[in-house]
């Protein structure tokens, strides 16, 4: 029994995946053996968010804080985030 998978499939399960915000880059290539194909994924995954330094000329309260610490904290960094307090 053979498996197959188009092109568009690879592209669009490449989309979804870096959709997440794990992964900073992606790529695929597919490397044709004589008996096999193998596709090769690439990719490099987004830093983890370990510390946070909050400055601030005014007043940060402390649920604003404690917000912004839970959100972002052990979670992966997904661009630039800008947020209100």
């Amino acid at each position: 029994m053979m498996d197959s998978v188009s092109s568009f499939e690879i592209f669009k399960d490449m989309t979804e995946l870096y959709k997440t915000g794990y992964f900073d880059s992606m790529s695929v290539r597919i490397e044709e053996n004589e008996n096999t194909n193998q596709i090769i994924f690439q990719y490099s995954v987004n830093s983890l968010i370990n510390e946070i330094e909050i400055v601030s000329n005014g007043i940060v309260d402390s649920a604003g804080a404690s917000y912004l610490i839970n959100t972002l904290c052990g979670n992966h960094i997904r661009g630039k985030l800008f947020i209100m307090l």
